[in-house]
């Protein structure tokens, strides 16, 4: 019997700041969720224990995308968030704003993807990307 595959768990960090960009690249990620599990904050219900549901989260994560910019490079969450999936191993997209951010953090993010986010402008830009991690989920 062949295994099904599953659309991978993709976990989305931001800062509030960049609600714009964030909504445009949940929208896009939500419009195939046979390639695409989206996870991202607005997930959380009012009154839930959202650290403990955060870890949760993010540790079934088969992909962190992270959307960088100048406000999320100085969000403590952003960068908690980005260090946890780095230590897990999860792989990393990060979406740029700015150009040169990645190269600010405090992480060595050699084997991130960095895409600047005027590149998702096609909507199946991020799927392009993401495609490269589908092999690793069954």
């Amino acid at each position: 019997m062949m295994k099904q595959k599953r659309g991978l768990r993709v976990f989305l960090g931001y800062s509030s700041h960049d609600s714009a960009h964030a909504k445009k690249l949940r929208d896009s990620l939500s419009a195939h969720p046979e390639v695409a599990t989206l996870w991202t904050d607005k997930s959380i219900s009012a009154g839930e224990a959202w650290q403990a549901r955060l870890r949760s989260e993010l540790t079934k994560a088969d992909v962190f995308v992270v959307l960088l910019s100048p406000d999320s490079v100085k969000s403590s969450w952003v960068l908690t968030e980005l260090g946890a999936a780095w230590a897990d191993g999860i792989p990393i997209v990060a979406i740029t704003t700015t150009a040169g951010l990645a190269e600010k953090l405090p992480l060595h993010l050699e084997q991130t993807r960095i895409i600047h986010v005027d590149e998702l402008e096609e909507p199946e830009a991020i799927y392009k990307v993401l495609r490269c991690f589908e092999e690793s989920v069954a």
